[in-house]
């Protein structure tokens, strides 16, 4: 705690000569004690002092200094001090006078230093801190020649910490603008022996860095993190004195931790360590301490070097399963399949190997291989070689089914029908001969069983090129183009779908939330690659038409930088497992190498999408030129067949001449119901009978026709003892009197004159033809024309013509016309084809504007229009046209041809009940009475 000043004095009691103590010595400096349980954090202006007290003044003799006090700090983690820590001894007091005399010896003398003491796992001293420690002053004594020795002596500072460099969190740098960084820096231990009670010694068993510890065995299947070496890390790098010293920044996957690393010196502890230091090394099962003079045989140089004051990415991948692991530095793949042995690690630490230079690692990361196992191209000699999944298209669905013709179709008649018109032969015709009319016309040139083309796995080239060439100078440093900004990508980035191939083994993670992404790589030359990731995954991507919940998969990126919204926008196909979906979708980004950001997903134009890519003419304008397969139908109104002309016919079938010729042409003596009145005055109208009754018996006898029945005087009956009675006198000598003259009136209403209806085609609904004789003004009417059979005046009547007037003739003979194209529309072909459509892109590219061009086209060769771009370039002069059209193709109709109002009532006699049509004649729409 520091002990207080002495007494200035020779003798106790010579404290009592004087009112009042004189001649105190000081206090001592006490003591603090701070101990946190993880860090202690000094800033630069920080103060911690137990500074012991200065004695009193005195003419007789000075007190003495107070010691300096103690200072403990302890802390669990880290101790930063960048402030100050005194532990001084008081000065001593300053004796005036004794006995007298100027020149004396009785000043008091100066407190030693104080004690100090940090423990912790890391302790960083900046610059700035201070130790003080000092002991204290005293006054000279004059006319002396001897040398006084009171000046107190130095205190002690010591440090504890169990590694060997320091880390702190630098918040000053970041890997990619990250926060912070956590620094290691191996301060130089012999500058001055105050700071260290031991030697620096490359051989002695310290740590070298934090090592975490995982609580157990883990297989973990990706470590990744960032390094930043300082800016002079190679003066002298390979060689202290004589002994060969590896240097640099260091991680190591311990299968052992560091501790019983040094018990055990036989166990292959590390299982993998990387180094990063005049070269970027690796090596596999090792044991002991990097500073081992002969370890550096183990490691194994790349063809990538680490560059001093850049951030370098280290991304290492371990198979557990075939026991190797693959090593990529910014990227590039620099390490394939190297084998290792062991079955998990326990820790992992990370150290820094120089002497006073500092480390920085950011953004460490040991855990699931979230990747999903993408690789960027190997090129050799040949070609380029890439895992790609299946590049699928056009399914067989989507082109639809091969030409088809309609059913043929023989129609029937009355005529067709008769017995006259059936031959074993079929009067020499092949029934059926020849091929129907077309219904379906698949114009689609190229087909296999998969679809458009053979499933094969995709290429390279089924990925798409970005050229970041900027107008000027290439800007590694550009933000719009890089969200690295200090970590350089290639000139020329690729996107290309990725699917996470199914592989079980333990720290890969391949589960629903990792099923495939864009994948992205960058490159200068076409030979280097750098591997920029997963650009979007398959788990952020919807379905905002049908709200299907997938999974999807996503193919054929391609991405357009937008001059107007400084973002990049990554166009695609979107599809299910089913492969029935064909949507597309946009995404965008800042960043040439991402991440996107899933905009929305439709059907571009209305239809379905697989085989599409953008691109941009040299005014900047955007397109999305696409394949589509559309159904075109064409589109007549359906057939109606004409009525054909047929004879009357009798309830026998067969043929009623009279009737037939009345109803075709109005005769007017068919319609004169008065035509026989003489043969009815006359009796004629009946068949012969001639009774003779006796005047006084009342005796009737019956008299046969011809002249042998008469009697005597030629008379028919005995005049006067017999009354003849003439009942008919048709002669039965005359065919048409045998049964009396009949009368060729065809009357209307004899349910026989009207068995027979029209009923050539479908299309005629006929009613009797009674009815249709009562269709006009003048089938209204009493037949006899209300005149008697024996209205005397007959002889004097007009006969009456009513053709114009009534619908007797209903009907008239006509010729049989073809079917007429009136009935509703119909589709009578279908015809499938694939066309193109060149759309233009609204300004910000995520839509297209409805101006477009498309055209019938197909690619041979089983090539996508990828292929054509790629080979052709903007050279095929496509273009989008300046008009806003549709890719959904409308039927196509002749004009010439269109469904009549009266398709289906043309041929109808009546609409419900016989006689009603009526209603809608002109004379009941003008006058409001109907004509019937």
């Amino acid at each position: 705690d520091g002990s207080g000043g002495a007494l200035g004095f020779n003798e106790p009691f010579e404290a009592n000569v004087f009112n009042g103590l004189v001649g105190r010595g000081g206090s001592g400096g006490g003591a603090i004690e701070i101990i946190a349980e993880n860090d202690i954090v000094l800033g630069p202006n920080s103060l911690i002092s137990c500074d012991g007290s200065s004695g009193f003044n005195s003419r007789l003799g000075a007190g003495g200094g107070g010691s300096g006090g103690s200072i403990l700090l302890s802390a669990g983690g880290v101790i930063r001090n960048m402030g100050v820590i005194s532990v001084m001894g008081g000065s001593g007091g300053y004796a005036s006078r004794s006995y007298g005399t100027e020149d004396t010896a009785r000043h008091g003398g100066g407190g030693s230093g104080g004690r100090a003491a940090m423990y912790g796992e890391s302790i960083f001293t900046s610059s700035s801190f201070s130790m003080n420690n000092s002991g204290g002053l005293c006054s000279p004594s004059k006319n002396r020649t001897d040398v006084r020795n009171c000046y107190g002596r130095f205190g002690s500072f010591y440090k504890e910490e169990r590694l060997r460099p320091t880390f702190f969190l630098d918040r000053r740098k970041g890997a990619h603008n990250t926060s912070g960084s956590l620094c290691l820096i191996n301060p130089n231990r012999t500058t001055t022996e105050l700071y260290s009670r031991e030697k620096f010694d490359h051989t002695f068993h310290i740590q070298n860095g934090p090592e975490y510890h995982f609580g157990g065995n883990v297989r973990p299947g990706r470590i990744s993190f960032f390094v930043l070496l300082g800016t002079d890390q190679y003066e002298d790098i390979t060689r202290d004195g004589t002994r060969n010293i590896l240097r640099g920044a260091a991680l190591e996957l311990r299968q052992k931790n560091w501790a019983e690393t040094i018990e055990n010196e036989a166990f292959d502890s590390v299982l993998i360590g990387l180094l990063i230091g005049d070269g970027i090394k690796h090596a596999a099962n090792y044991n002991g301490s990097l500073r081992d003079a002969d370890h550096g045989r183990y490691f194994k140089p790349t063809n990538q070097n680490a560059i001093p004051g850049t951030w370098h990415n280290i991304d290492l991948r371990l198979d557990w399963n075939n026991k190797t692991y693959d090593l990529s530095i910014d990227g590039v793949r620099a390490v394939s399949q190297h084998p290792f042995e062991g079955d998990s690690i326990q820790s992992v630490m990370i150290s820094n190997l120089n002497l006073d230079q500092p480390i920085w690692f950011d953004e460490i990361f040991v855990g699931s291989d979230a990747t999903m196992n993408f690789s960027c191209p190997y090129v050799h000699s040949e070609n380029i070689k890439m895992k790609r999944p299946m590049q699928t298209g056009w399914t067989s669905e989507d082109i639809g089914d091969k030409s088809e013709t309609h059913n043929m179709q023989r129609h029937n008649s009355h005529i067709s029908n008769r017995q006259v018109y059936f031959h074993d032969d079929n009067g020499g015709l092949v029934p059926y001969d020849g091929e129907g009319h077309r219904s379906y016309t698949s114009e689609i040139k190229f087909r296999y069983p998969d679809g458009d083309h053979r499933d094969t796995g995709g290429l390279f080239g089924a990925g798409s090129t970005l050229d970041l060439h900027s107008p000027g100078e290439w800007d590694v440093d550009n933000p719009i183009k890089n969200r690295y900004p200090h970590s350089r990508i290639g000139k020329y980035v690729w996107y290309g779908e990725h699917e996470n191939f199914k592989m079980e083994r333990d720290g890969y993670a391949n589960d629903k939330f990792n099923p495939g992404g864009i994948a992205s790589c960058s490159t200068n030359d076409f030979i280097t690659w750098k591997n920029e990731g997963i650009m979007m995954n398959y788990v952020n991507v919807t379905d905002m038409v049908r709200g299907s919940l997938g999974p999807f998969k996503l193919e054929r990126p391609k991405v357009l930088f937008n001059e107007l919204t400084k973002r990049y926008i990554m166009w695609m196909t979107i599809n299910n497992e089913s492969g029935d979906l064909g949507m597309a979708g946009v995404a965008v980004s800042n960043f040439a190498n991402g991440p996107f950001d899933f905009i929305r997903s439709f059907y571009p134009d209305g239809n379905q999408t697989r085989d599409q890519t953008v691109f941009q003419d040299s005014d900047g304008n955007a397109f999305l030129v696409r394949t589509y397969y559309a159904t075109v139908e064409y589109i007549l109104p359906s057939p109606i067949m004409q009525p054909m002309w047929e004879s009357v016919k009798n309830d026998d079938g067969t043929t009623n001449y009279p009737l037939n010729y009345h109803r075709a042409h109005y005769e007017p003596g068919y319609d004169d119901y008065h035509d026989i009145y003489l043969q009815r005055w006359r009796t004629e109208s009946k068949p012969w009978k001639v009774t003779c009754v006796n005047v006084i018996t009342k005796v009737e006898r019956e008299v046969l026709y011809g002249k042998e029945y008469l009697n005597f005087e030629g008379e028919v009956c005995n005049d006067p003892f017999e009354q003849k009675i003439v009942h008919g006198q048709g002669s039965p000598l005359q065919e048409n009197s045998q049964n009396g003259i009949q009368s060729r009136f065809l009357d209307p209403s004899d349910q026989m004159n009207s068995i027979w209806k029209p009923s050539s085609v479908p299309g005629v609904k006929a009613q009797p033809w009674s009815a249709n004789y009562k269709d006009g003004t003048c089938g209204m009417r009493k037949m006899n024309n209300d005149m008697h059979e024996y209205d005397p005046n007959l002889p004097d009547r007009e006969l009456e013509h009513r053709l114009d007037c009534s619908n007797i003739a209903d009907n008239p003979i006509h010729p049989t016309l073809p079917d007429k194209l009136i009935g509703p529309n119909r589709i009578v072909e279908k015809r499938r084809a694939k066309y193109v459509s060149v759309s233009r892109l609204t300004e910000d590219f995520l839509d297209t504007s409805g101006i477009l061009h498309s055209f019938e086209g197909e690619m041979e060769d089983e090539k996508d229009l990828v292929n054509l771009l790629n080979n052709i370039g903007l050279d095929f002069g496509w273009d989008s046209g300046k008009s806003i059209k549709s890719t959904l193709h409308a039927p196509k109709q002749n004009p010439n041809f269109q469904q009549e109002d009266d398709w289906d009532t043309r041929f109808h006699q009546y609409i419900k009940s016989f006689n009603d049509r009526a209603l809608y004649s002109m004379a009941f729409v003008l006058g409001g009475k109907c004509s019937i």
